[in-house]
């Protein structure tokens, strides 16, 4: 029963942080959200292009990635993390 509730406060951490990741997106603060994954995860990027994402909480809600669209010259900022968010929705799926 611990480890149950332990689990549902660590998911609902991780949930807000990316139901605020998605709020940031829509307002393209990337600068903050760079910061806010800083926080939850190690990303490095692989020799084939795709990117290594650690210590990252899985099962998380990551619909809305589905919803973003690039802007039409994005900006490195943006494009870093639309295809770390996209890793992380794809590492979500397995």
């Amino acid at each position: 029963a611990v480890a149950n509730k332990g689990n549902s406060v660590i998911a609902y951490y991780y949930n807000n942080k990316m139901r605020e990741v998605n709020r940031l997106w829509q307002s393209g603060n990337f600068a903050t959200i760079s910061v806010i994954l800083d926080s939850l995860c190690k990303v490095s990027m692989n020799s084939d292009g795709q990117y290594n994402i650690s210590s990252i909480y899985s099962n998380l809600d990551l619909d809305f990635v589905d919803q973003w669209q690039l802007s039409e010259n994005p900006s490195y900022d943006e494009l870093y993390i639309y295809n770390v968010m996209k890793q992380i929705q794809e590492n979500n799926r397995k």
